[in-house]
């Protein structure tokens, strides 16, 4: 701090001090709900933005298509089942009162139906883990970006 300011600051004359905040509170200009494109544009257009979106999405959620050479002698150790107690666990972690997804299925159903719902749930997951393979009603989402104060 410059002596000027710790002169200004014992004198109790705050104006500088705010003069400085209000300064660089406002070189900061928040671009609420803006989209980059991969070379870092912002994309404006709303069909643009929708488009970014699913390559997004879509990269995220890409399978890893490198294969995986076994020729060479080694041995290769498969990831283990799911198991029921996992999948108990995590319908006992879902939280109520919460708003369905694109299927319309309310957590409180599954926790309902108890061990019928985990049974049906275990055979579902199961058959994913075993074929790699989701479900095609399980690639479709619904965002809903929510703007974070400054950004």
């Amino acid at each position: 701090m410059s002596t000027n300011r710790r002169q200004q600051s014992k004198r109790k004359d705050k104006r500088p001090f705010q003069k400085k905040n209000d300064e660089i509170k406002r070189t900061f200009h928040a671009k609420i709900g803006s989209i980059k494109d991969k070379q870092g544009r912002d994309l404006m257009e709303k069909e643009d933005i929708k488009k970014r979106w699913r390559e997004y999405t879509e990269e995220l959620y890409k399978k890893d298509t490198q294969s995986i050479d076994v020729n060479d002698g080694s041995t290769i150790e498969l990831e283990p089942d799911i198991l029921e107690s996992e999948i108990k666990w995590a319908l006992e972690c879902k939280a109520n009162n919460k708003a369905p997804g694109i299927d319309e299925i309310p957590a409180e159903l599954f926790k309902i139906l108890g061990d019928d719902a985990v049974k049906i749930l275990l055979a579902i997951c199961q058959q994913i883990w075993k074929t790699q393979q989701w479900p095609k009603d399980w690639k479709r989402s619904i965002y809903i970006p929510i703007p974070k104060k400054g950004s």
